[in-house]
């Protein structure tokens, strides 16, 4: 794959491809950038959409891939599977979420960028904002496990997921440890405090900014969900021990939360929860 620069990475987990934003723009991105892009898409979900993602994408970008998975294993196992796929090939490495909103600007300016980047510069990122109500979701810090603006100074800086763009070497030095049990969050706060421990760099264009639809869905307090509770509070401590006093007090709160709207005392059955979420761990780790 000559002249390839970009491996775009988009997870879909939707049942539906009219709520992936990420894909209409994509769709609409300018010829100069897909002429030089992998774009490489993960479906996570239980639908099949590789037939019309392919219809709709095969003329258009230098080069195709589409992985379809049907057992919704994270975010982070479709990271790892497609940078240690495509990954090799390519100079920058672009990890997108289904419902982001983004243009070429995004890669001009990397291209601007790197005629004159550090040699610990190993990320870039856009601001962006959620789009629903305006709030700035990236860059922000995190100190103790707690995020506070950007413009602190305190903590270290990390960015979302989407739209934050990698070089390649350096994101397959880390990928083969990419720990898939942080199912949906907090895998930006580690692979952030990776880079801050190790003296890396992220560089942030402050003149370009970018908007995500942050999904917040509310919760029936299923299996699921409480596995996935306890699986956040033990990966808080993977990232740092220093997080896990404020990520204990977020577990219990919602522990108590939960109880009171569903006034039942069973969420507090913590033998059940740890047992749930070690069938959750299992099945992720499946075939791994």
């Amino acid at each position: 794959m000559k002249n390839i620069r970009y491996l775009l990475i988009v997870v879909i987990y939707t049942e539906s491809l009219d709520e992936c934003g990420t894909l209409k723009c994509l769709k609409q991105l300018d010829s100069r950038y897909r002429n030089v892009a992998h774009l490489y898409i993960h479906i996570n979900g239980r639908s099949d959409f590789s037939a019309e993602i392919e219809e709709m994408f095969r003329d258009d970008f230098a080069h195709l891939t589409i992985w379809f998975d049907g057992r919704n294993r994270g975010i982070v196992y479709a990271y790892k599977h497609a940078v240690l796929d495509a990954g090799k090939d390519v100079r920058w490495i672009t990890l997108l979420d289904q419902d982001s909103s983004f243009d070429g600007r995004l890669f001009e300016a990397i291209n601007t960028f790197e005629t004159r980047m550090h040699p610990s510069d190993v990320a870039v990122a856009p601001l962006v904002f959620d789009t629903r109500n305006g709030v700035q979701l990236s860059p922000f810090r995190v100190f103790f496990g707690k995020s506070l603006p950007f413009s602190t100074g305190i903590g270290f800086p990390v960015c979302i997921n989407s739209m934050t763009t990698f070089r390649a070497d350096y994101l397959l030095k880390l990928a083969p440890s990419f720990p898939i049990d942080f199912f949906l969050d907090a895998f930006d706060c580690r692979l952030f405090y990776q880079m801050h421990k190790s003296g890396m760099q992220v560089h942030i264009f402050h003149d370009l900014i970018m908007g995500h639809n942050l999904s917040l869905i509310e919760s029936d307090h299923g299996d699921t969900y409480w596995a996935r509770e306890i699986m956040a509070l033990i990966n808080s401590t993977k990232i740092s021990p220093a997080f896990f006093p404020l990520a204990s007090m977020r577990f219990f709160l919602r522990l108590v939360r939960a109880s009171w709207q569903d006034r039942t005392l069973r969420y507090f059955n913590l033998l059940g929860i740890c047992q749930k979420y070690r069938v959750l761990i299992r099945d992720l780790n499946a075939g791994e």
